[in-house]
């Protein structure tokens, strides 16, 4: 059997349904986030149905131990607190049957100094015990040179993609319809900047380089719901600034959480997208992005532009975007539309991500078997 040990985001649900519908999910279990209604324990967007992967509850410690213990597996996707990692790092056995899949914050945060006890806790434990960890996982293959410089990791590598709400039924042919359609008139321009109130979105730059802009057509989405522990004052500061710039009426602040078909479809009536995220981050936003005919900017800085890059896509630089004009800005070439709307359905195909994903169960069950 396999741990997944998956926290609550817009990944956990397509995750669990890639588990159940493309393996035999009765050999998966996942400690995932919970919420407490009427005083009884209950898994969140997790719709179980027989023969499914059981979620077990971590807060029942002696249980959750004996499922790490018993377990031919542990999959930790992303490793941002000490809450699991504390009990698995208690065993070098426990280390060794473990894939850590580095999600690209969990390793960044390295570059950066913290204050937080938990933050700093949780560095130290991924410093000493890492390299007893035996399969490491990315998204973005530059990111495993990273992890091997600054947390020594050594264990076997394996490059995964999670999915997205574009593999459920009939989003993805939706999302490609209205890409295909965008460009024909020329509207008041929907702007998306950014995916979290985290300050590795850099917003505060972005929105400086878009400042000429201030006096045209267009509406600012920034998607503001969820960061790091007391991201809410980040937040309004982002708020702020933007408002400062382009005015009330052109700011549009998202701050509630959407599912994940609903979030998709928000991303879809968007024209133009930035992320000005200074490390990997947001693979699942610029994915629905790319499927919805949106024309996307990235900084060239960082590993998920050379991933990109590498794979055949055509982004727009964002450091270019204080250059352009603002009819430069928002024009996207059919053909360059064309060709990413169809390297995105490509490389998100669910079979090309089920493949990667059983090389590393395959691999994982099979080293424990020779045990």
């Amino acid at each position: 059997m396999i741990l997944h040990i998956l926290s609550q985001t817009m990944y956990t649900q397509d995750m669990y349904m890639l588990i159940n519908t493309c393996f035999d999910g009765s050999d998966h279990e996942f400690a995932t986030g919970h919420a407490r209604k009427k005083d009884a324990w209950a898994p969140i967007g997790l719709n179980r149905r027989e023969g499914w992967a059981k979620v077990i509850n971590p807060k029942n410690l002696p249980k959750y131990l004996s499922v790490i213990d018993k377990c031919d597996a542990i999959v930790m996707h992303g490793l941002f607190n000490f809450k699991h990692f504390v009990f698995i790092s208690r065993k070098k056995e426990w280390l060794n049957k473990t894939c850590w899949v580095i999600w690209g914050g969990d390793i960044y945060c390295h570059t950066k100094e913290s204050k937080r006890i938990g933050v700093k806790f949780t560095e130290y434990l991924k410093q000493k015990y890492a390299p007893d960890i035996g399969y490491i996982a990315t998204l973005v293959d530059k990111d495993l040179p990273l992890a091997k410089e600054w947390y020594h990791v050594r264990g076997k590598c394996f490059s995964l993609s999670y999915p997205v709400p574009l593999q459920r039924p009939g989003v993805m042919e939706r999302l490609m319809e209205k890409g295909s359609a965008k460009g024909k008139d020329k509207k008041t321009l929907k702007i998306l900047l950014g995916n979290s109130a985290t300050e590795t979105n850099c917003h505060m730059e972005a929105l400086e380089l878009m400042t000429d802009f201030a006096k045209e057509d267009l509406i600012l989405h920034l998607p503001l719901a969820y960061g790091f522990k007391n991201f809410e004052e980040y937040r309004e500061q982002v708020i702020t600034k933007a408002v400062e710039i382009f005015g009330r009426d052109k700011v549009v602040p998202v701050t509630e959480s959407m599912d994940g078909e609903a979030y998709s479809n928000f991303i879809s009536d968007m024209d133009v997208a930035v992320f000005f995220n200074n490390r990997q981050q947001a693979m699942g936003n610029i994915a629905i992005a790319l499927a919805s005919g949106v024309k996307l900017y990235l900084r060239d800085d960082t590993t998920m532009w050379e991933n990109y890059e590498q794979r055949g896509f055509e982004l727009e630089n964002a450091f270019d975007i204080q250059k352009e004009t603002f009819d430069e800005f928002r024009t996207y070439s059919c053909d360059k539309k064309k060709k990413n709307m169809g390297l995105i359905q490509k490389y998100t195909d669910i079979s090309l991500i089920s493949d990667k994903w059983r090389c590393l169960f395959d691999a994982m069950e099979g080293a424990a078997d020779e045990k």
